[in-house]
């Protein structure tokens, strides 16, 4: 039997999910007093019920999550073993037909051979970039999710008095961030950019020449030390610098810079190449992503104009960037001739329709990208906890 009762909403930011019932009070009629202590408390049980929900959604988003991730793991490590074995067969049998092939005096087949060979060390350099990003880490995903779960957790504090048990499930979120998107750390090395960038010119430079590449290539690099392996520097400075010079046709200019900006160190690679497409620039980063159209998409040998890529090598860097600390940052303006018209790139500015000089191509488009260095003694380098002669192995 009824003799009274209190009805009161259960309101949430969105909508009204329920009400809170209050029957036959002990002693007398309820009060408006009753009703105020009666909706203040309607209000913590909207928000608990309205936390669980969301912790429900957060959990099933996660274990979503960790299957993506699984996947893309286990093709990531597909590719690179299925890749490795079948390239060092067919390596070697290469070498011994070509072997054979001069013993008999038969030239008829160089150029077959030496066209297998260019792609199979172009298929070997896809296979050791897919590992290097294994053995690197997600670091850029986990950012993500790291902060999307500390929005969670800032969002859940308000109910832990209450309800214990979302804290404790947190806690195991984040145990299993830890565990499922590990991270490495190589033993960084005290480098004198100077002097390494020397070598990369040199290598570089070489590259080109075998390509019978014409391009002005300038190095201008100031003294400074940075802390980090010589490994990712190099795969950092000759990724930079090679798509560049595979962006600028003959005759174009790659200018490779350094400089010293308080603690940071300033290191900019800027083409006068062909530019890349507005509709890309977001998505260059994100890996396996060539900028060019499908039509006109071709592997070509490396430093060749418009040689065509995977998208790796920036993906490999941005997640580099995440570890060692540095940023990296780009513009690029594509060339107008391309946009307004179906010729195909002509590869050699002198050969181009639109351009009466040099300067006309250097002045139509290009591409700049900037890394953004701390110096080895800076703070940012000591707040990463990164010192030469040890070894993190730590989670980031």
């Amino acid at each position: 039997m009824i003799r009274n009762e209190i009805i009161v909403p259960l309101h949430t930011r969105e909508k009204t999910i329920g009400c809170l019932i209050t029957m036959n009070k002990r002693d007398g009629q309820f009060t408006e007093g009753d009703v105020h202590i009666l909706s203040s408390l309607a209000g913590v049980v909207a928000m608990a019920i309205e936390n669980y929900t969301f912790f429900e959604e957060l959990v099933t988003s996660y274990k979503d999550l960790e299957n993506l991730n699984r996947v893309k793991t286990k093709v990531l490590n597909h590719l690179s073993h299925e890749l490795r074995t079948p390239l060092a067969i067919i390596r070697g049998t290469l070498a011994t037909m070509e072997r054979k092939l001069n013993d008999k005096g038969m030239k008829d087949f160089d150029r077959a051979i030496a066209r297998m060979n260019r792609h199979v060390h172009s298929l070997n350099r896809l296979e050791s970039q897919v590992e290097s990003i294994i053995r690197t880490g997600y670091t850029w995903e986990r950012r993500q999710i790291t902060s999307f779960l500390q929005a969670a957790l800032d969002l859940m504090e308000v109910q832990t008095e209450w309800t214990p048990e979302i804290k404790r499930a947190t806690d195991v979120l984040h145990k299993w961030m830890t565990t499922t998107f590990p991270t490495r750390r190589d033993e960084p090395k005290r480098i004198n950019i100077h002097e390494f960038g020397k070598s990369v010119h040199e290598y570089v430079l070489e590259k080109a020449e075998q390509e019978n590449r014409t391009i002005n290539l300038v190095f201008r690099l100031e003294e400074a030390d940075l802390l980090m392996p010589d490994h990712v520097l190099q795969a950092i400075m000759e990724g930079l610098i090679r798509n560049a010079i595979e962006a600028v046709p003959d005759h174009g200019d790659v200018e490779v810079t350094g400089r010293v900006h308080g603690d940071r160190y300033l290191f900019t690679v800027r083409d006068t190449g062909i530019g890349i497409p507005e509709k890309d620039k977001e998505l260059i980063f994100e890996g396996f992503y060539p900028v060019q159209e499908t039509e006109d998409y071709s592997s070509g040998r490396p430093y060749s104009f418009n040689a065509g890529g995977k998208g790796i090598d920036l993906l490999r860097i941005r997640m580099f960037s995440e570890i060692y600390g540095f940023k990296l940052s780009f513009t690029s303006e594509r060339c107008p001739h391309l946009l307004a018209s179906n010729d195909s790139f002509p590869g050699n500015v002198e050969r181009c329709t639109h351009c009466k000089t040099l300067g006309d191509c250097a002045n139509s488009g290009g591409s700049e990208f900037v890394v953004d260095f701390p110096l080895a003694d800076s703070k940012a380098v000591v707040e990463l906890g990164l010192k030469a002669g040890s070894r993190e192995d730590q989670p980031l």
